[in-house]
Parts: structure tokens; sequence; C-alpha cells
């Protein structure tokens, strides 16, 4: 059965997240910050993913170490870098959940509680790896074609592994095509990358701080205007994913269902990366 390979270490899976820092990213969203404040769409978007990669080392976390169950891509598009992995882990595409842990940027902060009728000081570690950044265009069928090139190499070397998994982020329409049906295009050629359980599992995720939202829908019809492209970009969920969804969401209708979200919110994409990522805590994992 496809889609139920046990990821080991030798055989761990690829999750690449895709990130949308075109100029755009810097409005509002609906998220905020632990104090209240407002965050950007920059902002709220690395908070989402530095929370699910903080949530990937604890899940590979042993008794002897971090072990290498999963293989991470951080690909932006709109900046000038393209690979966001900073310090010892600067240029290189994938990182080993490892060197992740290894690499993380630790903040730690106080806050005051009252304990017993006692204000006393209580201390919060936080780890993060992504920045915040939005400038320039959307060239977000250049960032597809980086994934499919990066990914091509990376399952030559993982053809036994569950099938990678791309998570593509963003708040807006590519500005580097004439023709939709080049975007729609070049997803299908990531889809189109296979390992022996499967192929590359593509969702995409749109966020506003606004609209009508709709996530994981059946039939193009839930859907119009841009949504439509998305709908034709995203892979058809397999059944572990869909039973997370349903879930989560709510779903009533399950067969078929792509993995799209429109007009999502912030705490949508908290809870649709926790989807994304579910094979790390749903699929067996060899010790």
């Amino acid at each position: 059965m496809a889609y139920s390979s046990e990821i080991s270490r030798d055989n761990p899976v690829a999750f690449v997240f895709l990130i949308d820092q075109s100029y755009s990213m810097n409005d509002q969203s609906s998220g905020q910050d632990e104090n209240g404040n407002p965050l950007s769409m920059a902002e709220a978007v690395a908070d989402a993913i530095n929370a699910i990669l903080e949530e990937l080392t604890n899940v590979a976390q042993r008794d002897d170490g971090v072990r290498d169950y999963f293989e991470i891509a951080l690909i932006g598009y709109g900046g000038n870098e393209t690979f966001l992995w900073e310090g010892n882990l600067k240029g290189q595409c994938f990182a080993k959940i490892s060197d992740i842990k290894e690499n993380a940027n630790v903040e730690t902060t106080t806050t005051e509680v009252m304990v017993r009728g006692k204000l006393m000081e209580e201390e919060h570690t936080k780890l993060s790896w992504l920045k915040p950044k939005a400038i320039n265009n959307t060239p977000m069928k250049g960032a597809f074609e980086i994934a499919e090139k990066e990914l091509k190499k990376w399952v030559a070397n993982h053809k036994k592994s569950y099938p990678p998994i791309v998570i593509n982020i963003t708040d807006g329409m590519a500005n580097d095509v004439t023709d939709p049906i080049e975007l729609i295009n070049a997803s299908k050629n990531l889809q189109n990358i296979s390992t022996d359980d499967g192929n590359t599992i593509v969702i995409n995720i749109h966020i506003s701080n606004g609209g009508h939202t709709v996530i994981f829908p059946n039939d193009i019809s839930q859907v119009n205007g841009y949504g439509t492209i998305l709908f034709e970009m995203s892979s058809i969920l397999p059944e572990n994913f869909v039973n997370s969804a349903k879930e989560i969401f709510r779903l009533t209708e399950t067969d078929n269902i792509r993995g799209i979200a429109v007009n999502a919110s912030m705490v949508d994409l908290v809870k649709i990366l926790d989807i994304g990522t579910r094979p790390a805590k749903d699929v067996g994992i060899q010790i």
C-alpha cells in the first residue's frame, strides 16, 4: 500500500517548505505575538515554520540524541537568498534534523507569574531558524523548479523512503509566469517525482487576513479565481492526511480532497502544517 513506508535513519522522509518572501508579506496577518501585538505575514509564517521545526526535532529526540528521521529544506522566493538555512547550514538545501537541532537560535525570555500568592519569574526557551523577510516579487514557479531539481537528487538516494512532502506558503499569485498553466505544470512536475512508496505530495497554502476561507476542497467548483489554479497545483491527499484533516477541520467530504487552503488564517496555517507533517508522527518510526 502506498504512503505507508516506515521512517528510519536509513529511509528518512523529506519535507520541503516553499516560503513566499515577496514585499506583500509585510502586510498585517491575523496572527499575534505572545504579547498580543499584530504580526506581519512574514513574521507569522516564520513563527509557524519555527514551531513545526522545533516539534520535528522533539519527535526525533531519543535518549542517545536526535536521530535523523527527517531531512528538511527551506526554499524562499522573493528575497535574495534561495536556501534559507543560516550559520553552519548556510548554502545547503536539505539539512538533517540533528544538524537543524544543533544549529538552532536559542532565545530565552522570562515572564512574571503568580504562584501561591507570590510573584515569580518563569523562564521560556524558544528555538528558531527562519527569519521573516519580505522584499521584491513572487517568483513562485522558479521556487517549484528549484524544489524539483533538488528533490530529484534527494529521491535518487532515498528510493525506499516515504514520499517527499512539499508545502508552499504564499499570500498571492506568482509573477514569473505569463500563463497559469506554467505554474500548474511546475507543480505537476514536482508531484511526478516518486519513491517506491508513492509520488511527492504538494500542499499549497494561500494565507490572508480576510476573505472566504476554503480548506481541503474535493471539487474545483468549491473555489474560484486564484483558488482554481491552486486546486490544480495541489495533490490529492493520501488516506492518513485525510484522516487528520477530517479530525482537525471536521470535514464532511473526504473523497479526493486536495491539499489546498485559500484565504487561510494564521491559526489555519498552524493546523495545516501539523497535518502536512503528520507522517513524521503517524507512520511507524523504526528504532
